[in-house]
């Protein structure tokens, strides 16, 4: 048991601190493989900047001075979601090659001032493929830095399991509860990352979700002192309540 412990806490450290020199070694990488990730979200933002330029007072004194009627904005509004996804796969393409000028180019609009410097949905129209650099700018940046926190904690809790596995040699079954939790946690990422990453995007830019997954990684090491600091007496009373909650008369004691 504790070889098989020792094994993984080494693999997973490997692994995720390898991911995470990675992410500097070569971002584009990183970006490729969540390119279904950063797709749903520059939508997301693109979506946003309409309904605020569609219901803003500001926006509606824009159109106004520019003589727009309410169905010709409608209209220039369909123009611009028809053409977001053929010119959204172009941009990403483009943005996914390293030597391209686009990667170059600084990103002109700050979010704080995108609604301020699109007046109107006539300018966001002319102004659509630099509006995506931006968004792409902006989602890959976010993207990569949430893959480094991600990687990184996950190394060092591994290596926390490593280092514990090895010098608590008492310990045997109580090693398998923050193994467990580390290991599905991973396993379930991992299948989010390469069959679902729609999900992922919610993980990735939803707050709540990452509080969750800091509690998760914070259960993770909970258990890791527990074994460390306290001879695994919670760890082990919790073996042996599933022990007991089965009829089993099996028993571990504290290391």
């Amino acid at each position: 048991m504790r070889t098989l412990i020792l094994c993984f806490g080494i693999l997973g450290t490997l692994v995720f601190g390898a991911a995470f020199a990675l992410s500097f070694s070569s971002p584009l990488l990183v970006e490729s493989l969540g390119k279904e990730i950063i797709r749903i979200e520059i939508e997301r933002r693109l979506g946003t900047q309409l309904d605020t330029l569609t219901g803003s007072r500001m926006a509606g004194l824009a159109q106004k001075a520019l003589g727009r009627t309410d169905s010709e904005i409608a209209a220039v509004r369909r123009e611009i979601e028809a053409g977001i996804p053929d010119k959204l796969a172009s941009v990403m393409t483009d943005m996914r090659r390293a030597d391209c000028e686009c990667r170059k180019r600084k990103a002109v609009y700050a979010q704080q001032r995108q609604a301020t410097q699109l007046a109107s949905l006539i300018q966001m129209r002319a102004r659509l493929v630099e509006f995506i650099e931006s968004a792409y700018h902006q989602t890959t940046a976010s993207l990569v830095r949430e893959f480094r926190i991600f990687t990184a904690s996950n190394a060092l809790v591994f290596l926390a399991l490593t280092s514990v596995t090895a010098r608590r040699r008492r310990a045997g079954l109580q090693l398998a509860l923050p193994a467990i939790v580390l290991v599905t946690a991973s396993a379930v990422t991992a299948t989010l990352y390469l069959f679902a990453q729609d999900w992922l995007h919610t993980i990735v830019f939803g707050s709540y979700i990452g509080l969750a997954y800091m509690a998760y990684l914070a259960f993770a090491i909970a258990l890791l002192c527990d074994i460390t600091f306290n001879r695994a007496r919670v760890c082990t009373r919790a073996i042996n309540g599933v022990a007991s909650s089965f009829g089993s008369a099996f028993e571990v004691l504290p290391c």
